[in-house]
């Protein structure tokens, strides 16, 4: 039995000193738990089945590797970070659920890599600035959601919506910050309202648009 004060990850109520003995626990349908800063200079890989990743205030450093994904992975909380391009790689069939407000990934060129995945999903509000690598061509476009409020834009200024496919290409998700402003008239007095754009791309609402306040 593993002295809890001294385990550096659990998976389910089991408990490792050792990371690499804990990835190797780690199979379809279980949990992997850090309980404290690990580095850990290999590839992760996840060949078919369903993973849940709870990193918590701990950091995993991989190195010059990453997770690579080929069954369903989710990430609750935690920092992942790497020296290559991304600390994850959703392969082809695989999917991915990353829960933005407690997770933190760090890579040097991007945060995410989809390979003709199933899908990614992106929830939260902290994933503003992150950089996702879009599959390769020929390989299909990946279904992808990222909150509302946020879009994604190509390094050349294209944009998609919160929930469409992610063809070939780098693309970063930007958080819609810009502002509308039009007038109304209300009791013979003209007043000007100015509201937080709710929408993702497209034009500006014009003065016959409406929105609710």
């Amino acid at each position: 039995c593993v002295c809890t004060a001294k385990a550096v990850a659990k998976v389910g109520e089991a408990y490792y000193s050792d990371f690499a003995n804990a990835v190797a626990a780690w199979t379809d349908g279980t949990t992997l738990t850090l309980l404290a800063d690990v580095t850990y200079d290999n590839y992760i890989d996840f060949y078919g089945g369903s993973y849940t990743f709870v990193g918590g205030n701990y950091t995993l450093d991989l190195g010059n590797a990453c997770m690579d994904i080929t069954g369903a992975l989710t990430i609750e909380s935690g920092t992942i970070k790497t020296t290559e391009w991304g600390p994850i790689e959703v392969s082809s069939d695989a999917s991915a659920t990353i829960n933005s407000d407690n997770t933190k990934l760090i890579g040097s060129d991007r945060q995410i890599t989809v390979n003709g995945s199933k899908s990614l999903t992106i929830t939260g509000k902290g994933c503003d600035g992150w950089r996702i690598m879009g599959a390769v061509p020929g390989n299909g476009d990946v279904p992808i959601t990222i909150p509302d409020g946020f879009h994604l834009e190509n390094d050349d200024g294209d944009q998609l919506d919160a929930n469409d496919t992610l063809p070939a290409g780098r693309y970063t998700v930007i958080k819609a910050n810009h502002t509308h402003s039009w007038s109304y008239t209300a009791d013979d007095e003209k007043d000007t309202i100015t509201a937080v754009c709710s929408g993702i791309i497209g034009t500006c609402p014009s003065a016959e648009q409406s929105i609710t306040l």
